[in-house]
């Protein structure tokens, strides 16, 4: 079943840009808005 290798392999590599966007959004954040950063920390 190719289609559900290559959903699987797609949604893995949007999931890691995702995963990475969201650190360098922090990363920013925390640069920027400290306080913003402190309410988005779990």
């Amino acid at each position: 079943m190719p289609l559900v290798t290559t959903g699987a392999l797609v949604m893995r590599a949007v999931a890691e840009r995702s995963a990475v966007a969201a650190a360098c959004g922090l990363v920013l954040d925390q640069r920027r808005r400290p306080a913003r950063s402190v309410i988005l920390a779990p």
